[in-house]
């Protein structure tokens, strides 16, 4: 199962890192996960829960904070967080979230990181959109593969990976993009 969750967050960037940790272990408690000391992290700084009962990843940006959980648990009382569940195999997770009305060099960043077939997608209404649409699926897929930016040039066409999940959601007035990745490999070390 894929439980994704987020929240809004107001604060500075290391309000919104805490946010982040707080939301995610509000989800471990609620899929019967108790003992945080089996965080750890492997050599490229990715953290993972030792004895893999279950995968996560985490993200914020300007006033939100959000988190995937992958784990073979089913539940469906979150309690008050609000989560989107999706019925898949266990596997490595990374998510990224990014405010659609965020504004940032469009063109420089795709034209640097985008394929072919990304750049035809960004053509059309809405461009922040769109690139937020590729931008956030290149992120949780380096996140879940543990690669780190470096490795953004080397995600291919992530717009025809069905192991990439991404929703708009609405916080505080705002619209957001989430993406988060499944991969079966082992995250580098």
């Amino acid at each position: 199962m894929l439980y994704i969750a987020s929240a809004e967050c107001l604060g500075e960037r290391e309000a919104e890192h805490s946010a982040a940790w707080e939301l995610l272990f509000l989800m471990l408690s609620a899929l019967g996960y108790k003992d945080s000391d089996k965080i750890a992290r492997h050599g490229n700084g990715k953290p993972y829960i030792e004895g893999n009962e279950f995968f996560f990843s985490l993200a914020h940006t300007d006033g939100a904070v959000c988190c995937a959980v992958s784990c073979d648990k089913k539940v469906s009382d979150f309690g008050k967080i609000n989560v989107i569940s999706s019925d898949t195999p266990k596997s490595e997770v990374g998510i990224d979230i990014e405010c659609i009305d965020r504004l940032c060099d469009f063109k420089k960043i795709s034209h640097s990181f985008f394929t072919p077939e990304e750049l035809d997608f960004l053509s059309g209404d809405s461009l922040a959109d769109r690139f937020y649409h590729i931008y956030t699926r290149k992120e949780a897929l380096i996140k879940a593969t543990g690669k780190g930016i470096s490795g953004i040039r080397k995600t291919g066409n992530v717009l025809s990976n069905d192991d990439i999940y991404t929703y708009d959601i609405n916080l505080g007035g705002r619209g957001y993009k989430i993406s988060a990745a499944l991969v079966k490999e082992k995250t580098e070390d």
